[in-house]
């Protein structure tokens, strides 16, 4: 009985030691977009300041999570006056009411080739949409180096802007996970 009691506790530990709770934080860490304008050239930009935290272990991917927010108000495009009027138009960003793009998990999947199913919610001006997209998390001495692409519609969001943006956003997340000390 006693080797029974021995072996449930090393499982445990073994099950505790291998939880890889990380945060996220703008070292090493990316977030760029690209959307069409005149319905020919691309505009492309970055996003700085994410922030994040969660939880990642390939072999329990039930309990794996993942939360992320990244502030509006960095927006940068290599255009000052186009960055302003992102900023600041109530049609567009409106980051003094909306500082925040958040991006919550609700389900991570192991899908082929070494990639993972990301299923939450993404939340642009205080409406929250559900999404879906296939990531990479290739392990790293200190952490997890994610990555994934996603597409969005602009209108689902609220984001007008006019009939010269093209619709689709198309958005990609390069993440570091560090891990927290246990």
């Amino acid at each position: 009985m006693k080797y029974i009691y021995v072996l449930a506790c090393c499982l445990l530990l073994a099950h505790v030691a291998s939880a890889q709770d990380f945060t996220i934080s703008d070292d090493h860490s990316s977030i760029a977009f690209s959307i069409k304008n005149f319905g020919v050239s691309s505009v492309s930009g970055k996003l700085f300041g994410l922030k994040g935290k969660g939880y990642f272990d390939a072999n329990n991917l039930a309990e794996s999570r993942i939360e992320a927010s990244v502030d509006a108000n960095t927006i940068n495009t290599d255009n000052t006056l186009r960055d302003r009027h992102l900023r600041e138009k109530t049609d567009l960003l409106e980051v003094a009411k909306y500082p925040l793009l958040e991006l919550s998990s609700a389900s991570i999947k192991a899908a082929a080739n070494n990639q993972f199913t990301f299923t939450g919610k993404l939340t642009i001006k205080g409406k929250s949409k559900d999404i879906s997209f296939l990531f990479t998390a290739t392990p790293a001495s200190s952490g997890y180096s994610f990555e994934g692409k996603f597409t969005i519609n602009r209108k689902d969001f609220d984001i007008d802007g006019g009939a010269t943006m093209g619709d689709e956003i198309k958005v990609e997340i390069k993440a570091f996970g560090k891990l927290l000390p246990k």
